[in-house]
């Protein structure tokens, strides 16, 4: 018997064994319990590290793209004073077209002067010789 309470040892034995099987008991279940939590969640990072891993061949390969269709500014400028230069040399075939379908327009006008002059040369030189 205990001196201080009156109960037996082996039933305090017996009853603190217990409490002690039923704090281990539940201390293995929270160790399972976290355990099978980091698990998930080490899958669930590493399914996000596989797409994190996608996303960052994808930016690298828009990069690679990205490099490849820009154009330096030495490039602009020369495809620039070529493009400037080309349309120069329109501007000048069409300043030229212009003249030519000036003259073109008015080629009525001029072939009717020339007829008048001939007409008149006729009737001047028919006057002087018939008159």
């Amino acid at each position: 018997m205990n001196g201080t309470t009156g109960i037996p040892w082996y039933i305090m034995a017996t009853v603190t064994s217990s409490a002690l099987a039923i704090v281990g008991i539940l201390i293995v279940q929270n160790l399972r319990t976290i355990k099978s939590c980091l698990r998930k969640l080490d899958e669930k990072t590493s399914k996000q590290d596989d797409r994190i891993s996608g996303f960052e061949k994808t930016i690298a390969a828009c990069k690679i793209d990205c490099q490849r269709s820009t154009v330096s500014k030495e490039e602009w400028i020369r495809c620039e004073s070529q493009g400037r230069a080309k349309l120069d040399g329109v501007a000048r075939t069409l300043s030229r077209i212009e003249g030519k379908l000036q003259v073109v327009e008015r080629l009525p006008e001029i072939c009717g002067q020339i007829a008048q002059k001939v007409a008149d040369s006729f009737n001047d030189g028919g006057k002087k010789n018939g008159g």
